[in-house]
């Protein structure tokens, strides 16, 4: 009996393992940015089965819809909501008027 889990756990590890091995290789011609990349390795090295399985999803099921409905829609860039701005200056005031 126990030369039968022995064996169903080493094809488990195996199988997680290769399961880890294509996430990672499949990850390397994503349509993602650096940092999301990194964050996926995280994902799927921390929590092997849970994160291969989670990135699976997004890449064959959640990418291609998600693709199909916004042509445009692009996970590599995030569109920022505020504006981009310098640091204030201190001779500039806004309304103009002399301060007391």
């Amino acid at each position: 009996m126990s030369t039968f889990i022995d064996l169903m756990l080493t094809i488990g590890s195996v199988g997680l393992v290769v399961l880890m091995a294509w996430s990672l290789w499949n990850l390397t011609s994503a349509p993602l940015n650096g940092i999301q990349r990194l964050w996926w390795v995280f994902a799927i090295l921390i929590v092997p089965g849970v994160g291969s399985l989670v990135w699976w999803w997004w890449i064959k099921r959640y990418y291609p819809g998600r693709k199909a409905q916004d042509p445009s829609w692009d996970p590599a860039q995030r569109p920022t909501t505020q504006q981009i701005g310098g640091r204030p200056r201190p001779n500039r005031l806004r309304d103009n008027s002399p301060r007391d």
